[in-house]
């Protein structure tokens, strides 16, 4: 019995120090699928205990977030949300200017190709069960050189990898990884531009200088997270593990996540942050508003048009009857939304040019404020126009109509509210000239599909689409962000998708933990 009882002091005295020092422990890969662990629910309750000033802050969106893997983020919402759980090498200010984040500091070399990162070295990942302790491990370099070399997988999205394409090796490491699908037949290990001489240090080598290397890093696109977050194929069930200033601790469906922060080591400076930031996902722009003006949402990070279009005056800026309830900001860089002419689809491009006649300069609705809208349809439709008659322009368009070769066009699927409201009032016009336009379910133009409609979202200076053809319309609007009087704090930059919430306090209790 004695010796029992010294057996279970013992392996509670392990327990104990494992809990009271986190040791690094080696990073382990698990490919097989597995059913993440639950965290436990976060209290609805706006109060903590020995806490009187316990700060909720509601933010709605009505773009989806399926995912909090970085290379997913394919909308804004998810960016945003991203940069709660993550951090990458730097950081964007309010400023626009990159600061260091997980880089404590950084040399770069004359000629300007070698960068060298030395990371913080009391820099932990959240506790969670995808670490064996349970504890979350400390940052290694090895995490951002597999963050990095992630990017050029075949299971993932080129966006983040179109912004490293400079980084020597990656094009080929990306090209084999895309191109070569037995991987028994790769020969290329990783990117060879991308060194790691300790677990402090990180070296990028670039095939050319890059001015805009440090803007690239502070992308969301760049965070670092650690291998043991990729468990399955599937990016809804990535665990979401960062180092980031909040913790997801509660997901309810597809209406709300729950972000609460995350406390830091013991000894160091409490952040400036909320406690929790509160997600909710809606599915329509009404009841998003609705949900701002009775208080139960702080923040709307992106306006949609009928918001913009009952809130604010042509000029952009808040008509009286809304000054005093709520604010608004609008980014100086913009999205731009295009939509272009699907070559492989049933269509000609001059057939597609006489739907592009069908828009007016009213593309968002009478009361849309037009200072905002910045409309291009690149000549095509204008082009297309003058050929059809210069006698009679008008017959001649009519008599292009009778003949238009279809009933109906199709668009591939977007969720994006701008693309949808365009293409919604576009259709209205085309029907009054008997031709149907509508969205397919399908998010990838197809055969079917005329149109392909994308939303994109600058990251850097100088950054810019890939040119694939010329867009048969592009408009560009700045992100316009509204939020409630009594919400102080809030800082924007010139980027539409950062989003940083220290120092905000809500200045109200009423937006509550559950979706209304």
């Amino acid at each position: 019995m004695k010796q029992l009882l010294n057996v279970s002091a013992i392996l509670l005295g392990l327990a104990l120090l494992a809990v009271a020092c986190k040791q690094q422990e080696s990073v382990t890969v698990n490919r097989q699928p597995a059913t993440p662990s639950e965290t436990e629910p976060a209290s609805d309750s706006l109060s903590g205990p020995g806490d009187e000033k316990f700060e909720v802050l509601a933010v709605g969106e009505t773009s989806p977030v399926p995912s909090l893997d970085p290379l997913h983020a394919r909308n804004g919402a998810t960016l945003r949300a991203v940069q709660l759980v993550y951090e990458g090498l730097t950081r964007y200010d309010a400023s626009g200017n990159p600061q260091p984040a997980l880089a404590r500091t950084w040399e770069v070399s004359d000629d300007s190709l070698t960068w060298r990162f030395t990371l913080e070295t009391e820099t932990f990942y959240h506790d969670s069960p995808i670490f064996r302790t349970g504890l979350g491990r400390r940052l290694q370099a090895s995490d951002v050189k597999f963050a990095f070399e992630r990017m050029a997988w075949n299971t993932v999205p080129d966006r983040a990898a179109s912004l490293f394409m400079h980084i020597r090796g990656f094009e080929p490491f990306l090209s084999e990884q895309r191109g070569v699908f037995n991987p028994e037949l790769r020969r290329l290990g990783g990117v060879g531009g991308i060194t790691v001489p300790n677990d402090s240090t990180v070296v990028f080598r670039l095939t050319e200088p890059d001015p805009q290397f440090l803007h690239r890093l502070a992308s969301p696109y760049a965070v670092i997270y650690p291998p043991e977050n990729i468990r399955t194929p599937y990016p809804s069930q990535f665990p979401a593990v960062g180092t980031g200033p909040y913790q997801r601790t509660r997901q309810q469906g597809d209406s709300l996540l729950i972000f609460s922060r995350h406390e830091p080591e013991e000894g160091a400076e409490p952040a400036d942050l909320p406690n929790r930031v509160d997600l909710h996902l809606y599915d329509n722009e009404s009841e998003l508003f609705r949900a701002l003006a009775t208080g139960r949402v702080h923040l709307i990070p992106h306006a949609g048009p009928q918001t913009l279009e009952t809130i604010l005056e042509e000029d952009g800026e808040l008509s009286d009857s809304y000054r005093g309830q709520y604010r608004v900001h609008h980014s100086d860089k913009r999205y731009r939304y295009r939509i272009r002419h699907h070559g492989e689809g049933p269509l000609s491009r001059d057939a597609v040019q006489l739907l592009a006649s069908a828009i007016d300069s009213a593309a968002f609705g009478p009361n849309f404020p037009g200072s905002l809208l910045d409309l291009d349809m690149g000549g095509l439709a204008a082009a297309g126009t003058v050929e059809l008659g210069r006698d009679d322009p008008e017959a001649a368009m009519d008599s292009a109509w009778q003949a238009f070769p279809a009933d109906s066009v199709y668009s591939n699927y977007s969720d994006d509210l701008y693309l949808k409201n365009f293409i919604s009032r576009w259709s209205g016009r085309l029907a009054e000239r008997g031709v149907g336009l509508r969205m397919i379910p399908i998010r990838v133009p197809t055969r079917s599909t005329s149109l392909h409609a994308d939303t994109w979202i600058p990251h850097h200076p100088g950054d810019a689409p890939t040119a694939v053809s010329p867009p048969l319309v592009e408009f560009r609007l700045p992100r316009v962000s509204v939020w409630r009087a009594e919400v102080e704090g809030l800082t924007f930059n010139a980027w539409p998708w950062w989003l940083d919430v220290r120092g905000v306090t809500t200045g109200t209790a009423a937006a509550g933990g559950t979706r209304p």
